[in-house]
């Protein structure tokens, strides 16, 4: 049975890993489901940043994210 692989990736970041992954055989389906947008990295942006660097967090979440799960 083929392996299918659906890559989300943004449509501008996308083709060199289908490229990768359909060269290794795998089937492919390119199903971007993301829009990246730049925005300003605030402080806390870099207090994340250093809290996942030093192990004391297991997950990297932007400010923005934060702020959506604090509701």
């Amino acid at each position: 049975m083929p392996q299918i692989v659906i890559n989300t990736r943004p449509v501008e970041r996308a083709a060199p890993l289908t490229q990768h992954l359909q060269v290794a055989g795998l089937i492919v389906v390119d199903m971007p489901m993301l829009t990246l947008r730049p925005r300003q990295t605030t402080d806390l942006d870099i207090a994340l940043m250093h809290q996942w660097m030093a192990g004391s967090t297991k997950h990297l979440l932007s400010s923005v994210q934060l702020r959506q799960l604090q509701g």
